[in-house]
């Protein structure tokens, strides 16, 4: 068989084509022998289409995405999974011509962050106690309690802010905001180790 010219465009094709790549337009056969008509011929009947042979699937070839496996798939709509670690993928046709497929991996959800329980208050030692105390805590409160008491304890104890009440007020806060200080390091020291 020799090549045909496409009587729309005019472009030359091979003879194992049936339509224009250029602008889709048949080619048209004979009804009788299904071989293409003369170039000569200018009828105006449409010819039905031919049914086209059912074409083999083409196949695939993707990394899977937790074992990096070289996997090889038919382009079908459908499940499949990996050999090696039994990732499941979905292989769904997205557009017909030409052939687009979309293949996802089916993963599972992972489970919604929830922050670490808080640290419990079990085992205290005496000194860290006696620190809680000092700033009107009970035995279940957590770092973050006793950093809000020692911020609002030393607000009022400030020896800078009582410089004016005299020099025995001024050296009872200086004594008061010491103790603080040194307890809200034994709680800090609790809680971070």
């Amino acid at each position: 068989m020799s090549n045909w010219s496409c009587k729309s465009c005019g472009e030359t094709h091979e003879p194992q084509f049936d339509s224009c790549w250029k602008c889709g337009s048949e080619r048209f056969l004979d009804q009788t022998n299904g071989r293409p008509q003369p170039s000569d011929s200018h009828s105006n009947t449409k010819t039905e289409p031919r049914a086209e042979p059912r074409a083999e699937p083409i196949t695939a070839q993707i990394t899977c995405v937790k074992c990096k496996t070289v996997l090889r798939t038919k382009l079908v709509s459908g499940f499949f999974q990996c050999p090696e670690c039994l990732t499941k993928y979905q292989s769904q046709q997205v557009h017909s011509s030409p052939p687009a497929f979309v293949i996802s991996p089916q993963l599972p959800m992972p489970e919604p962050y929830s922050p670490p329980p808080p640290k419990q208050n079990k085992g205290l030692t005496p000194e860290v106690k006696a620190a809680l105390k000092i700033f009107g805590l009970d035995e279940t409160s957590d770092l973050k309690a006793a950093r809000q008491a020692y911020r609002k304890l030393v607000q009022g104890y400030h020896p800078d802010k009582v410089t004016h009440l005299g020099p025995e007020l001024r050296n009872l806060a200086e004594s008061k905001c010491k103790e603080f200080n040194a307890a809200i390091k034994t709680i800090e020291l609790h809680f971070t180790n």
